[in-house]
């Protein structure tokens, strides 16, 4: 995967994550985290070695089941790849239950939300295929100042493009 857009621009279009990463720009780390990218997210939360906070960014204002869904895994994956115990707030609790008790089902789930029923009405059923598979990329974008982003590869714990 980062062999295909090495030395590339990439264009993220969204509008709550906009306004998301807008809110979260003046963190240390702002780190892009999804179903495709799970157990990198986690590896490199866990090498950085700092307090998280997993900002959901909703669907116009609303709360969005694929972000909380996802949070939950983040949350999941960092409990097996964690050297110590992690402190949860009550949230982060119930989402770490819900995944536990849901992980088999979390496409059928997201084919299910408001979103997942939005994207089927517009005949887009295969993007919530591809984007609610767990673990495809090794990859996470970073944040950077002003219009930079790098991409860390979370097991070597690398940048790998800026």
């Amino acid at each position: 995967m980062t062999e295909d857009i090495a030395d590339k621009t990439i264009i993220l279009t969204t509008t709550d994550g906009t306004r998301a990463l807008i809110k979260a720009s003046r963190a240390k780390h702002v780190l892009a985290g999804s179903f495709l990218n799970v157990r990198a997210v986690a590896a490199v939360l866990c090498q950085l070695q700092r307090d998280v906070l997993l900002l959901c960014a909703g669907n116009q204002d609303e709360f969005a089941l694929e972000d909380a869904l996802c949070a939950g895994c983040i949350i999941d994956e960092l409990h097996r790849q964690s050297c110590s115990p992690l402190q949860l707030n009550d949230l982060g609790i119930v989402l770490h239950q819900a995944v536990s008790q849901c992980q088999e089902s979390i496409p059928e789930m997201v084919q299910g939300s408001v979103s997942g029923r939005r994207l089927e009405k517009l005949g887009r059923v295969h993007d919530i295929s591809y984007c609610s598979q767990l673990n495809l990329l090794d990859c996470v974008p970073e944040m950077g100042r002003g219009t930079s982003c790098n991409l860390i590869k979370a097991y070597a714990g690398e940048r790998c493009s800026s």
